[in-house]
């Protein structure tokens, strides 16, 4: 596969960068649409040979690792909370004593 050449961008002039940069995004997306197609080709033969055993396979790729450290990380996490109306976002727990008004763009 082609390898992605160094670019010296700031020392070339702006329409030369810009052209050189142009090339390298769309050499990135043929690249990845290349990719996505060898995936998908290998997913089918994969999927083909035995359902099963690739589907548990493929559930184990995407389902987070159950090491004891990351599992005590977790469990310290703060479960997510509502926000309660008129409560500060800034300080939480803090009520707003007053209702949150507008400018007013009459006054002046």
């Amino acid at each position: 596969e082609p390898q992605c050449p160094a670019l010296a961008l700031a020392q070339l002039p702006a329409a030369e960068a810009r052209s050189q940069l142009q090339a390298l995004v769309f050499g990135m997306a043929g690249c990845i649409e290349n990719l996505e197609r060898r995936l998908e080709a290998v997913e089918t033969l994969a999927s083909s040979c035995s359902p099963e055993k690739n589907a548990a396979r493929s559930q184990q790729l995407f389902l987070p690792d159950p090491s004891p450290r990351k599992s005590k990380a977790s469990g310290s996490a703060l479960p997510g909370k509502r926000k309660v109306p008129g409560e500060s976002l800034i300080n939480p727990g803090f009520k707003s004593k007053k209702a949150p008004s507008g400018v007013n763009f009459e006054d002046s």
